[in-house]
């Protein structure tokens, strides 16, 4: 994890750490929950062990690295207590996206949420299935959406609500954001994505 100074200039760089010596583990360990995305999974393996023994939930997200690394992202998954992806990511390893969904469950994740537009998103867990309904808003760009339902799905795990609470109000948080263009505009803050579900 790179740490800049405030007079630090960066031109260019690089999407993925390339080597475990530029994770700072010590600022991992205090987390209460590491989330990792875009990640090559040779690197963040070790790193995550050492985050999980030390009682920390992991949260991956297979999409990007399902697109660049294919069945070698299931190593993380494998480590994960949850891991969202994309419905179309989830295509990649099979046609059946509800099948490939409980195939890396069996892995050793208590949960997968599946991301899917404007039809929702979907929980499986080994008690069952259940899904969530996108909210009915314009839609004016998604580039973001996919993010901003993580960010809130996090938000509501951070402040100890239930798994379909979580998805709803990530749900509710991409709603607002797709109401705007670009990635950053529209990103809403708690207060209106509570008066949002209280309208819905």
């Amino acid at each position: 994890m790179m740490r800049w100074k405030e007079d630090d200039l960066l031109v260019g760089g690089k999407a993925l750490i390339e080597s475990p010596e530029e994770m700072d583990l010590s600022y991992l360990m205090k987390s209460r929950i590491l989330y990792v995305r875009e990640a090559y999974p040779s690197v963040v393996l070790d790193s995550i062990g050492l985050a999980r023994k030390g009682g920390i939930s992991l949260i991956s997200n297979l999409g990007v690295n399902l697109s660049l690394f294919g069945r070698e992202a299931l190593k993380i998954a494998a480590m994960s207590d949850l891991v969202l992806v994309g419905s179309r990511e989830l295509s990649l390893l099979g046609d059946d996206i509800v099948g490939e969904a409980i195939s890396i469950l069996k892995r050793g994740p208590k949960a997968i949420i599946v991301t899917m537009g404007s039809k929702g998103s979907m929980l499986v867990k080994e008690d069952g299935i259940k899904k969530v309904s996108a909210f009915k808003t314009k839609v004016i760009d998604t580039t973001g959406a996919g993010d901003v339902f993580t960010a809130g799905f996090i938000f509501g795990l951070l402040k100890g609500w239930d798994l379909l609470t979580c998805m709803r109000f990530g749900s509710a948080a991409a709603a607002i954001k797709v109401g705007s263009f670009g990635a950053r505009s529209g990103l809403p803050t708690e207060k209106e994505v509570m008066g949002f579900l209280s309208r819905h």
